[in-house]
């Protein structure tokens, strides 16, 4: 089983504008959510809660990602079930993103090694600065430094994924680009 064409990367790289373009430009394609910020489970809500009050007990830790784990196959499988084809704008790759110790090992056991393979990894990557022009919500800029590092650290030209810096080339670009590694396979 595998996955079609996810498209990550940290805040303000272009993600979502670029999925919907790809939706527009080729048919038979599918665009389904995986961000981990629109919880639609009772479960997923209290983890939310959870969170909220930083609560450090590993056992919830655990329970959460379960939780969430459960929820991310449930919308890729609603994805697989819409068309053909389907552009997820973001990924479960992206959850273990900041995490430490015992608890990066578990995400990424959770969402990187038990999560089918994707055919392609879509990376969108640009400058801090170009970021947080596009975001006006990114608040702290030196953590948002820090989760960009994290971010190109696992996924910057790595073997499988396509990295492309969305500051450097026009969206119309990007989106050319994209479909010709989506055709090419």
């Amino acid at each position: 089983m595998s996955v079609d064409d996810p498209i990550i990367g940290n805040d303000g790289t272009g993600k979502t504008t670029i999925a919907n373009l790809l939706i527009d430009q080729m048919e038979g394609i599918q665009y389904v959510y995986l961000g981990h910020r629109s919880y639609r489970t009772k479960a997923a809500k209290k983890r939310f809660d959870t969170e909220k009050k930083n609560q450090e007990n590993l056992l919830d830790k655990i329970q959460n990602l379960a939780i969430y784990y459960v929820e991310m196959w449930v919308r890729l499988l609603e994805g697989w079930n819409k068309g053909d084809r389907a552009i997820f704008d973001r990924y479960p790759w992206d959850v273990y993103v900041g995490m430490k110790g015992l608890e990066q090992v578990i995400g990424k056991m959770f969402f990187y090694y038990l999560f089918p393979k994707p055919k392609i990894v879509f990376y969108l990557h640009c400058s801090v600065d170009l970021s947080i022009q596009r975001k006006d919500d990114i608040e702290d800029r030196l953590q948002f430094e820090k989760s960009k590092e994290q971010y190109d650290a696992l996924f910057l030209n790595k073997k499988g994924i396509c990295s492309i810096d969305t500051g450097k080339l026009q969206t119309r670009e990007i989106v050319n680009r994209m479909i010709r590694q989506i055709k090419g396979r």
